[in-house]
């Protein structure tokens, strides 16, 4: 009778190379899925927030009346009235005097354009310095102001542009940039925190993409 094993042998041979390569196969599509839905993720996560903005007042708050509110709070409080230390305003440590940043960073224009890149965010204001914003989740120090300087981190999240600044007499800027899917509003929630404590002022603007 004939010797049938090197037959058995090469069809084992056979299989283990197969499932070698469908390992090695399936070893690729793992590795290749999460870099695909990292990317994904990415690209969803970095809004189109370029264009110019009209301010929609109907659906914003009323800045003027948020920070006559803020200051009237501070007056009923000990050593935190309008000049109050750690207060708003133009007292040590305030925002409101020298190198103080109250109204002008709470800011609520008419009209707001934003040229993006994949380095940078300019935000453009009538009468006003433009101001760079680099996503990188990186520290970036600058100038504002007479003798005054802040601390800027700026970072895609969840499909929103985050702006951290922070001032170099204490106190916070924290800023979040969002668009509606079909890309037709823009809303700015701002939150600035005063020095040394004390309540914060939040202004959300709600803005409407023009034609």
């Amino acid at each position: 009778m004939p010797n049938r094993q090197p037959s058995r042998t090469r069809n084992s041979n056979g299989w283990r190379r197969f499932y070698r390569m469908a390992a090695a196969a399936a070893a690729v599509i793992c590795l290749a899925l999460p870099a695909g839905s990292t990317a994904a993720k990415e690209k969803q996560a970095t809004p189109d927030l370029s264009g110019t903005w009209i301010l929609n007042p109907s659906l914003s708050d009323n800045l003027a009346e948020k920070m006559r509110a803020a200051l009237e709070a501070r007056r009923e409080h000990a050593g935190g009235g309008l000049g109050g230390r750690g207060g708003f305003g133009g007292g040590r440590g305030g925002f409101g005097g020298r190198g103080g940043f109250m109204q002008a960073l709470l800011r609520q224009s008419d009209t707001l354009r934003v040229e993006q890149s994949a380095v940078e965010v300019r935000r453009l204001e009538p009468g006003r310095v433009p101001d760079v914003l680099y996503p990188d989740g990186k520290d970036h120090e600058r100038a504002a102001g007479e003798d005054a300087e802040v601390t800027e981190r700026a970072a895609w999240k969840d499909a929103t542009l985050h702006v951290e600044t922070k001032f170099g007499r204490g106190g916070k800027l924290t800023e979040v940039y969002s668009v509606t899917p079909d890309g037709h509003t823009m809303t700015i929630t701002a939150k600035l925190e005063p020095p040394r404590g004390g309540d914060a002022i939040e202004v959300k603007s709600v803005y409407g993409k023009e034609p």
